[in-house]
């Protein structure tokens, strides 16, 4: 590690999902050829929405304006630093995502030569009918805050580079989320409230496959999840190539709602007992007896994400490498009961023979300082986008 001289930014990056919002300012240290040379968390915070309890949507909306402005007055009061840059990941149910795929063939079925003209052509037309036409919020005045091309086609194969290749098919995969303008205009208030400037929006399905294809790049199929608050994103990779996406309204509180139910507890002390279970620090006789509760509670949680994947296999069975991402205390306990069942195996290949990875031994060193898985994969992401550091005053050291 370079260690002479090395200059030093910070980001801020807000992290909102289902029902917490997240928190950091990131101090990326360079080498004198402006290489990454070290991340770490400056400040790193975490506030739930909620206390579990389910809300109607409008109660639930003034909750979360409120949480986020209360994180940001924190992250805002400790950043006594130069700010280069702020930065906010959004997930369901605040935006929605649908990967799209925009064809050209002209009519006579002649060959053409793929050009710039022809890409911005195709992105107008993505744009335009992803907006319209988009699943979930086609009911709203969105905006779009994030288009990312995954992959072309040329005559029905994968190319790299479709510059310049003569074709007489060609599609372009993209992965476009939008946002309710309401929303996004409310989120963009708080931040400007504190910070005095505009953030740059990131999609976190995107965030997410990006983190998997560049950290994990020897896992061609994967049935990837990020298990959120309230909510779990589903994004199943087959041949290197994002084929499907989807979100199930089932997530961390919907177990420790069940727990706290069955048990008398509070979601504190339910959240506790599974921590404390994992870790085996019960007796034997108590933890036969918590076996049983945990058991259901954790099907509440699989019976949603069991069906989810019943509508994706209909189209074939599903990679069985998992990837499992979720910035909860829970995430040692989610791995263990996941490996502990074989509901899934009618779903997946090999026999239903299951392979759990997460990100957790697969990001560089120089992210180790951070502590929140969700902030660890942000700052890699961050780190490798040349075209967002032109969007912030990232040329401004401090």
């Amino acid at each position: 590690m370079n260690k002479e001289n090395p200059q030093k930014k910070y980001i801020v990056v807000f992290d909102i999902d289902s029902g917490s919002v997240g928190g950091s300012v990131l101090e990326y240290s360079f080498t004198k050829k402006g290489e990454v040379d070290f991340v770490r968390s400056f400040i790193s915070l975490r506030k739930d929405i909620s206390d579990g309890a389910q809300y109607d949507y409008q109660r639930f909306w003034k909750k979360a304006q409120k949480t986020f402005d209360a994180l940001a007055t924190e992250i805002y009061l400790h950043a006594l630093v130069p700010i280069s840059g702020i930065f906010c990941n959004v997930g369901s149910p605040w935006i929605s995502s649908q990967k799209r795929i925009t064809q050209y063939q002209p009519k006579k079925g002649d060959a053409f030569t793929v050009d710039e003209n022809l890409l911005a052509k195709l992105e107008q037309k993505d744009l335009k009918t992803s907006l319209k036409k988009n699943l979930n919020y086609h009911q709203y005045d969105v905006e779009l805050i994030d288009r990312k091309v995954l992959d072309y086609y040329i005559n029905g194969y994968p190319v790299k580079e479709p510059l310049g290749t003569i074709a007489r098919t060609f599609e372009v995969h993209s992965l476009v989320s939008v946002m309710s303008r309401k929303t996004k205009k409310s989120f963009e208030g708080i931040i400007q409230k504190h910070f005095h400037r505009d953030p740059i929006f990131l999609s976190n399905p995107y965030v997410f496959y990006y983190g998997v294809k560049t950290l994990l790049p020897h896992n061609d199929n994967a049935l990837i999840f990020d298990i959120g608050t309230e909510l779990t994103e589903i994004l199943i990779i087959e041949n290197d190539h994002l084929r499907n996406f989807g979100v199930f309204p089932s997530g961390v509180h919907t177990i420790l709602r069940d727990l706290s139910s069955r048990m008398g507890l509070s979601m504190l002390e339910a959240r506790n007992t599974l921590e404390l279970f994992t870790e085996r620090a019960f007796t034997d006789s108590y933890a036969e007896l918590l076996e049983e509760d945990s058991e259901k509670a954790f099907h509440s949680w699989l019976k949603p994400f069991y069906n989810a994947l019943d509508e994706f296999s209909k189209k074939g069975l599903l990679p069985n490498t998992l990837v499992l991402k979720t910035h909860d205390t829970l995430s040692l306990w989610f791995e263990r009961m996941i490996l502990s069942h074989d509901e899934l195996g009618e779903h997946l290949l090999t026999n239903g023979r299951i392979e759990l990875i997460s990100f957790e031994n697969a990001l560089p060193y120089v992210f180790n300082e951070i502590e929140d898985i969700e902030m660890k994969l942000l700052a890699h992401y961050i780190s490798e986008q040349k075209d967002l550091f032109s969007q912030s005053d990232y040329d401004t050291f401090s």
